[in-house]
């Protein structure tokens, strides 16, 4: 998608809240399927019609009723989790409940796929589900029409009637469009469409970075973009040297081939000395903070961020996260002989060694301290992507 007007380094893209989603198989029950808020179990309510649904409170339940009303009838049909014994393929829960629900709520509500959707301040870039290419025209794959046919005869096994090509064209937009939802520890918890994002082309050198407040995505520049500039993303899992992207955002069955330009500069990754050898210092950090062996974690760690520094904008997180650890470091190994070192800010002990933060970011890094209960990297994921919004 290209880009309305300017953007400044560090600004808000977007705002928005799911089309679809549902919470990740293994935080079922744990947290809420509407807002995605971490509660006890005790405290989670149930939808009373199926038992499968949970819920903070009733306004979350409310919410969340406009779009579970269709699945609920299904879920009462003795559905249970791991429907993918039922299909023999490799689906998980999740998959298969972000199509179901995704089919069942257009089936019911055709006039959805015409809802527009936007970015923030930005009236020309209006969206709607009918306009993404996998909704109109989608792409024919042999296995992911065999795994196509699969679903259908599960539904068939419990009697909903459906459109085959329907039920295709959601599993398209499932397999290539769906973005993963992760919380504040970076922790996946969910998957969602977001349909004004979802133009948004991948791109292993963003110019925006995607952060989560429960389900509501915060998309903000790291660098600044003009006024027709392309907006790249960086949503998918895993994309080698050469270019050829392996998985998609949600997907794990490979269905589709996309070649990043940016990933087939080979010489992008000769500065960096290859994306292997980065990958190595990143386990080896981990390996010697494990055992604890600070001192040489804090020394790997300096020569990653040099690494860092050099293919990434002064606004990515990926980058603003490791010199936060990089001080972090620092602080465990000095607390002991510098009672001092504990009570600085974030700026204070970055301006002490000599590591730069964005400017744009001044406000949060001064409230930022090393003795309170809550990690700095938590801190600045929340103070980044805690905007003020109606979920």
């Amino acid at each position: 998608m290209t880009s309305h007007r300017d953007y400044q380094a560090g600004e808000i893209i977007s705002i928005s809240l799911p089309f679809i989603h549902v919470v990740t198989d293994n935080l079922k029950g744990k947290i809420c399927d509407y807002c995605f808020v971490e509660c006890k179990n005790n405290e989670l309510g149930k939808c009373s019609r199926c038992k499968k649904m949970f819920y903070c409170g009733k306004e979350c339940q409310q919410k969340d009723w406009i779009r579970h009303k269709f699945e609920c009838k299904f879920f009462r049909k003795k559905y249970e989790p791991l429907t993918h014994a039922y299909l023999q393929i490799e689906w998980i829960d999740e998959f298969f409940r972000l199509v179901l629900r995704l089919y069942l709520y257009i089936t019911e509500n055709p006039e959805s796929i015409y809802e527009q959707y936007k970015l923030l301040n930005d009236e020309n870039s209006s969206i709607c589900l009918n306009d993404i290419r996998n909704w109109n025209c989608p792409v024919i794959y042999p296995k992911r029409i065999r795994d196509v046919e699969k679903f259908s005869n599960l539904l068939k096994i419990f009697q909903i009637e459906h459109n085959i090509d329907i039920l295709y064209k959601c599993f398209a937009i499932g397999a290539e469009n769906f973005f993963k939802i992760y919380d504040y520890r970076m922790k996946e918890i969910g998957s969602g469409l977001y349909l004004a994002e979802s133009k948004f082309q991948h791109c292993c050198q963003p110019n925006t970075k995607l952060l989560y407040n429960g389900i509501q995505l915060v998309m903000r520049s790291i660098k600044s973009i003009r006024n027709g500039e392309q907006i790249f993303i960086n949503n998918i899992r895993y994309c080698d040297i050469n270019g050829q992207i392996f998985w998609s955002p949600t997907d794990k069955h490979y269905y589709f081939t996309y070649k990043c330009e940016l990933c087939m500069n080979l010489e992008r990754f000769n500065q960096i000395d290859s994306e292997q050898s980065f990958k190595n210092l990143r386990l080896e950090i981990v390996k010697k903070f494990m055992s604890r062996n600070f001192n040489e974690s804090y020394r790997l760690l300096k020569k990653f961020v040099k690494k860092l520094d050099k293919i990434c904008y002064e606004c990515n997180l990926d980058l603003i996260l490791q010199k936060i650890f990089q001080l972090q470091l620092y602080v465990m190994i000095h607390q002991d002989d510098d009672d001092n070192v504990k009570e600085l800010s974030l700026a204070e002990l970055a301006k002490r060694l000599g590591i730069k933060f964005p400017n744009v970011y001044d406000k949060i890094f001064e409230n930022v301290y090393f003795n309170q209960g809550e990690t700095p990297m938590i801190f600045i994921l929340k103070a980044l992507a805690n905007i003020e919004f109606n979920v």
